[in-house]
């Protein structure tokens, strides 16, 4: 579980093993697919950092199967609910709305053409989670204080793995962890079709 979160497990990234010809969206049942269909790793568990969305996936079905329920329930109940954060979900097309949802658009043809999905945009570990910027705050006052995780949990997923022979990485669980003007931060970036997301933040700063 570490070794996913850390992102040292070694396991191939999905987006790596997409045939160019695909155009269906995935699944985390098509990532498990992927990946059991390879017989190698990147590297041995523990003896690097590489970025790989396919530990988020497996984690999303671990966390479902331990849980006995869906992700996206499992989610709900126990994050978005007791923060109050009503207007977040992880999303499953044809299952859910997202009221006042924002989309991409990209230049076609003297236009403008909707394009933000991709067949990458469905998986839900990795991603799928649809919010505004007042529950992005409810969810940065819980991380500052005990409503969601402990003080040693906490520790645990702020601190970067100590790695063989001094191997590289600033990753703890869900974040890049470094110093910025003296001061500790948390910051991850993303990008999904026609959206770039950044996001950054101090333990001081909170």
């Amino acid at each position: 579980m570490r070794h996913l979160l850390n992102h040292t497990s070694g396991l191939w990234d999905y987006e790596d093993l997409i045939p160019e010809s695909r155009t269906a969206q995935l699944d985390d049942r098509d990532v498990l697919a992927f990946l059991a269909g390879k017989d190698s790793t990147y590297f041995p568990p523990g003896a690097q950092y590489r970025y790989s969305n396919s530990g988020y996936v497996l984690l999303g079905i671990i966390v479902a199967r331990v849980a006995g329920m869906s992700f996206s329930d499992f989610v709900r109940t126990r994050i978005f609910a007791p923060l109050g954060m009503r207007a977040s979900v992880v999303h499953v097309e044809g299952s859910d709305t997202v009221p006042h949802r924002a989309f991409g658009y990209s230049p076609r043809g003297g236009s403008f053409a909707q394009t933000d999905q991709s067949v990458t945009s469905a998986t839900l570990g990795d991603g799928g989670i649809y919010t505004n910027v007042d529950d992005m705050t409810r969810w940065d006052r819980a991380l500052d204080g005990t409503a969601l995780v402990d003080s040693a949990t906490m520790a645990l997923a702020t601190t970067p793995p100590q790695l063989p022979a001094n191997a590289a990485t600033e990753y703890g669980f869900g974040w890049f962890v470094d110093t910025y003007r003296g001061e500790k931060r948390w910051r991850h970036t993303a990008r999904r079709a026609d959206f770039t997301t950044r996001s950054c933040g101090s333990p001081a700063a909170a």
